[in-house]
C-alpha cells in the first residue's frame, strides 16, 4: 500500500514538474511573439523595453528575424536599435534571405545604408542565387540600385540560373535601372539559361527604348538562344511591330556597313 502511495506521489510530482515547464515555455513563447509584435507595429520604444527585460535579438520564428521584419518595414529606428544590440547583421530567413536582400527589395534605401556600414555581405545570395542588387532591379528601386553599385555590388553576379541583373531590369521594363548597370559596366550579352540574353526578353516585351539602350552599349542583335532564335524573332513572336522596326533597321545597317 505504502508502495502504491509512493508510486503515486512520484507520478503526481512529475506531472506537476511537466505542467511547470509546459507554462514556462508558453510564457516564453508567449513573450516571443509579443516581441516580434512589437517590431511589427514599429513600436520603438516598446521594442526597446522588451531588449532591456532580456528578449533575444537574435530569435529565429519560423525563419524570421526581428532584424528581418525590422528591414521589411522600412523602420530605420527599430533596425537601429537591433544591431546596436547585437543583432547578427546577416541572418537569414526564409530562401535565404538576408536583411540587405529584404530592405533591397522593399526599396528601403537608409536601411540598406544602414545595414553597408554595419558590414552587411554586398553579394550575398539567396537560394536561388539572387543578391540584393538583383532584387532591387527587379523591382525598379534606382536608389538602392545607385547605392549598392556605389559600394561595389558585382552588377553580373547571376542566379542560379543565370539570370543577371541586368536581365531582370529589362524583363521588367525598367529603363532608368537597366541604363544605371549599363553605366557601371554591366554585361549585355550575358546569356542565361537557355541562351536568352536581356536584348532578347526585352526585344520579346516590346520594350523598344530598352532594346535601344542595349544596342547602343553593344548588345549583340544577332545572338541567339539554343533554339536559334535572335533577338529580332522573339520580337516577332511578341507581336512588337515597333521593335521590330527597330532591329530590322539595325540588320540593315549592319548588311550596308558589311558590303561596303
Amino acid at each position: 500500500m505504502e508502495i502504491h502511495k509512493i508510486r503515486l506521489i512520484a507520478i503526481a510530482s512529475g506531472l506537476a514538474a511537466l505542467l511547470c515547464i509546459s507554462a514556462v515555455s508558453r510564457a516564453e513563447n508567449n513573450e516571443s511573439f509579443d516581441f516580434f509584435q512589437r517590431v511589427r507595429d514599429g513600436d520603438l520604444d516598446k521594442v526597446r523595453q522588451a531588449i532591456q527585460n532580456g528578449a533575444n535579438v537574435n530569435e529565429d520564428q519560423n525563419r524570421t528575424t526581428a532584424l528581418l521584419i525590422a528591414s521589411a518595414h522600412g523602420y530605420n529606428d527599430i533596425a537601429d536599435l537591433l544591431l546596436e544590440n547585437g543583432a547578427h547583421v546577416d541572418c537569414r530567413g526564409g530562401h535565404e534571405q538576408t536583411p540587405l536582400h529584404v530592405g533591397a527589395q522593399k526599396g528601403h534605401a537608409e536601411i540598406v545604408q544602414m545595414l553597408l556600414e554595419k558590414h552587411a555581405k554586398i553579394n550575398s545570395r539567396m537560394i536561388g542565387g539572387q543578391t540584393p542588387l538583383y532584387l532591387a532591379c527587379q523591382e525598379g528601386h534606382n536608389t538602392v540600385v545607385k547605392l549598392l553599385v556605389k559600394n561595389d555590388a558585382d552588377v553580373n553576379l547571376i542566379t542560379n540560373q543565370g539570370f543577371s541583373p541586368l536581365y531582370v531590369a529589362a524583363l521588367f521594363g525598367h529603363l532608368e535601372t537597366v541604363r544605371l548597370l549599363i553605366e557601371n559596366h554591366a554585361n549585355p550579352n550575358q546569356q542565361a539559361e537557355g541562351g536568352l540574353t536581356p536584348l532578347h526578353i526585352a526585344s520579346l516585351k516590346g520594350y523598344t527604348e530598352i532594346v535601344r539602350t542595349l544596342v547602343q552599349k553593344g548588345a549583340d542583335i544577332s545572338v541567339k538562344t539554343d533554339l536559334g532564335q535572335t533577338p529580332l524573332d522573339a520580337a516577332k513572336a511578341g507581336g512588337h511591330k515597333e521593335t521590330v522596326s527597330f532591329l530590322e533597321s539595325i540588320g540593315d545597317k549592319d548588311q550596308t556597313s558589311q558590303r561596303h
